[in-house]
């Protein structure tokens, strides 16, 4: 699959689920999503690890089409024991849209919906 293949995949996944999560978004493309890459916003704020190159590719390619919001850190907390979610201290909920440089890597849990297709509830 190419990268662009993969980034109509994901645009189309987050919008006929109404939403999604990164995980959720992962499963759904299986093994060509995973790697041993990175998906940084900037410097030490991690959106995802575990993802291939052609993932972050495709999700760089999908990201315009996509509204971007904050995922409550509760949810993710009842996963975080599962393989693939980042192990590492959250981004502070006041803090997610500022262009903080962190010293050491945080994760910033987030959620996606297609821009344009209604509210969601994911």
């Amino acid at each position: 699959m190419t990268a662009q293949q993969m980034a109509d995949r994901i645009v189309d996944f987050v919008r006929q689920r109404g939403g999604a999560l990164f995980h959720e978004i992962v499963d759904d493309i299986g093994d060509e999503a995973r790697g041993e890459g990175t998906l940084q916003l900037m410097a030490n704020v991690v959106l995802w690890t575990q993802v291939s190159e052609v993932f972050v590719e495709a999700f760089q390619l999908a990201l315009p089409k996509l509204e971007v919001r904050r995922a409550n850190p509760k949810f993710y907390a009842v996963f975080s024991d599962e393989d693939g979610f980042p192990n590492l201290p959250i981004v502070p909920p006041e803090d997610w849209q500022k262009e903080i440089q962190y010293e050491a890597p945080m994760w910033l849990p987030l959620v996606f919906f297609v821009k344009g297709a209604g509210d969601g509830n994911a």
